[in-house]
């Protein structure tokens, strides 16, 4: 499945669920965190931001985390029992995932099954957060622990302090 209709599938999946949520159109290409936040007029721990990693090699997963926290590969690779997690570079996001770079999303979970979803125990502390829904021009505003059931996600502590970028 292209990143092109990705977010398509996501929206009629959350619909199916019956779950409460609120598509959030983005004006202009926003890529970032900072940028997101900016233009919804939202605190960046707010944004919750998902990761592709690849662990031990071989097996990707999204990690998700508020959009202000550093990703904390040790403690996702302790928490899965593998040696090593990294991060999947932008260059391979695309072809490995179907989006695009900066457009990663848990949600991808719904209509990609067998995808492992780690979210930080901190995000359960918001009532909203807004996350990707597979587009670089469409986010969705949806309770964390929505996001988190629906998306079958081991809640962990993932992240380190304020992210830096």
């Amino acid at each position: 499945m292209s990143g092109s209709g990705l977010h398509e599938h996501v929206l009629a999946a959350l619909t199916a669920s019956g779950v409460a949520f609120e598509p959030t159109p983005f004006h202009g290409d926003l890529r970032t965190v900072a940028q997101v936040a900016d233009a919804l007029g939202l605190d960046p721990a707010r944004i919750a931001k998902a990761l592709l990693v690849r662990v031990d090699g071989t097996t990707l997963a999204v990690v998700v985390l508020p959009g202000n926290r550093r990703l904390d590969t040790e403690a996702v690779a302790t928490a899965l029992g593998a040696a090593r997690v990294e991060m999947v570079g932008r260059a391979e996001v695309q072809s490995l995932s179907g989006v695009e770079p900066g457009a990663v999303t848990p949600l991808l979970a719904l209509v990609r099954p067998e995808l492992r979803v780690l979210a930080d125990e901190a995000l359960v502390h918001f009532k909203a957060v807004n996350v990707s829904s597979g587009s670089p021009l469409l986010g969705v505003t949806i309770a964390p622990r929505t996001l988190l059931e629906l998306t079958h996600a081991a809640t962990l502590k993932l992240s380190s302090a304020e992210a830096t970028h």
